[in-house]
């Protein structure tokens, strides 16, 4: 075994040891899974968006995913704006494909302006089946820095499968009646991770004792 083989193996077994993730090899770190992720394509059907009264906000007040220099976007000039209508239910929404032995990992950056009202967005993942699993949650009652501010969650284990699976991926907000107060939604990424468990055997501490004569 070359040095370079015997640090490389070494380096594996740090990693084993410590149950870690890992970037998946030949990837892009930054962001594997989302179209469109800092929504500069616009309305172009890649985001599902939906309120409570569809007609409403769309003939009133145009798409939840908007380029209106009212609402400064994290990059670039496109974002998401959930809320901010005056009643409650709205929704932004991106079908995933997970690939097998995979860890997803989901990033994005948030504006929440405290207005002394409280409302909240939630972060799902919603399964073919529907079952669904709440990922990140976030009131605006808690504050904010006026500034955006990023979110990182890893998926629970029930994700990692061996197989493909489809997930839909929610941002949804709900507010209170009269709240004009906007989560803003931008710079989505999602990143697939290998996952690298602990190794199975340990070896005996006494296999590597020095013999005395």
């Amino acid at each position: 075994m070359t040095l370079r083989s015997a640090r490389l193996a070494a380096g594996a077994i740090a990693l084993a040891a410590a149950g870690v993730f890992i970037a998946a090899p030949g990837a892009a770190a930054a962001n594997q899974g989302i179209v469109n992720p800092g929504f500069e394509s616009g309305n172009d059907g890649s985001w599902g968006q939906v309120s409570v009264d569809d007609w409403y906000v769309r003939g009133m007040y145009g798409y939840l995913v908007t380029d209106n220099p009212a609402y400064p976007a994290h990059s670039g000039t496109w974002k998401a704006k959930l809320g901010g209508f005056g009643y409650a239910g709205h929704r932004i929404d991106q079908t995933v494909t997970i690939p097998a032995y995979r860890v997803p990992v989901l990033s994005f950056w948030m504006k929440a302006d405290y207005v002394g009202i409280t409302h909240r967005l939630v972060v799902e993942a919603v399964t073919e089946d529907g079952t669904r699993t709440p990922l990140y949650t976030r009131y605006n009652a808690a504050g904010g820095s006026g500034g955006y501010e990023q979110a990182t969650v890893t998926f629970p284990d029930s994700f990692y499968s061996g197989t493909t699976r489809k997930v839909s991926l929610q941002f949804t907000h709900w507010e209170e009646r009269g709240n004009t107060a906007p989560f803003l939604i931008d710079d989505v990424s999602l990143e697939y991770r290998l996952k690298v468990s602990r190794p199975i055997y340990d070896f005996p501490t006494t296999l590597f004792k020095p013999v005395l004569p």
